[in-house]
């Protein structure tokens, strides 16, 4: 018997387990325009706020300009292109239950800055569950 696969989109309930309503913990922020390419924000992705302009990117522990710290979850798959802002839709504040295995990470997370991370989200009433 021959098997099939099929790769499906990422959907928002292989990441969002609960949240308590979306008019309360949901918010459209700004995705920073691609740099030499477009920057793809797919859902699950854990990001960080640049203070100075207020705009989204990957968390990126190692950073010193506010990325560094866990701001939010990709709910729903932006495309910023090359030079051009883009609007993205957060999961950034809970009461929330996002699903552990549908997160993505920068690439080379350390254990220790994971747990900076999830802390920072659990702070916003963000939890991280193993389902």
């Amino acid at each position: 018997m021959q098997t099939m696969k099929v790769n499906a989109p990422k959907l928002q309930t292989s990441v969002l387990a609960y949240e308590v309503h979306p008019d309360f913990t949901r918010e459209q922020a700004t995705l920073l325009a691609g740099d030499a390419t477009e920057r793809v924000a797919e859902i699950g992705l854990v990001v960080g706020k640049i203070s100075a302009s207020g705009k989204i990117v990957q968390h990126a522990p190692g950073a010193s300009d506010g990325s560094q710290n866990a701001y939010g979850i990709v709910i729903a798959k932006a495309v910023a292109p090359y030079g051009e802002d883009a609007q993205v839709l957060l999961l950034e504040r809970g009461p929330a239950l996002v699903k552990a295995p549908g997160l993505i990470w920068a690439d080379g997370i350390s254990d220790g800055n994971k747990a900076t991370a999830v802390a920072a989200l659990l702070a916003k009433g963000i939890r991280i569950v193993n389902d």
